[in-house]
């Protein structure tokens, strides 16, 4: 048998292809990481933990990464439960890219603009990131916003 000088070159170039791959996908995943490490060190050494609160002005989201702070309830227009990747709650609003363009830093607005791209809205609250029972918080909602699960007010963003 006899080996031609070009297969082992291809076979090199693609083991250091493969390698090079292998090499960025870990650094994306230790940035990622290092990111979320930030963001709840961060929360964790603020005084005030509170991931989410609600008012008869509207309600104040802190509750995850891209958390998008005060929404007025007369910006919301319903909301909705979905399972990917949790259990979230998902506050449809009447403009999602106001919401996102207030943002106060360029990662925030990009986290709300993948929020509207993937979820239809800006505003995704982990259930898990609010420490209450996922019917308390759906009662509070409709109590306070007159927001009630799968139904809506006016035309809701984009599904």
């Amino acid at each position: 048998m006899s080996h031609g000088s070009a297969e082992p070159t291809e076979v090199f170039a693609l083991s250091r292809r493969s390698s090079a791959f292998a090499l960025l996908a870990a650094a994306g995943f230790i940035a990622v990481s290092a990111v979320a490490g930030l963001f709840q060190a961060r929360r964790l050494l603020r005084r005030d933990r509170t991931a989410l609160v609600l008012d008869a002005v509207g309600f104040v989201d802190r509750a995850s990464l891209s958390g998008v702070g005060r929404v007025a309830w007369y910006e919301t227009v319903g909301m909705r439960i979905v399972d990917h990747p949790e259990r979230t709650l998902v506050v449809e609003v009447v403009d999602p890219d106001a919401v996102a363009a207030r943002q106060p830093s360029a990662a925030g607005r990009q986290a709300a603009r993948a929020s509207t791209r993937m979820f239809g809205s800006p505003v995704c609250i982990p259930l898990t990131a609010v420490g209450r029972r996922e019917g308390d918080l759906l009662e509070a909602f409709e109590r306070l916003g007159h927001l009630l699960p799968g139904f809506y007010r006016g035309t809701p963003s984009s599904t």
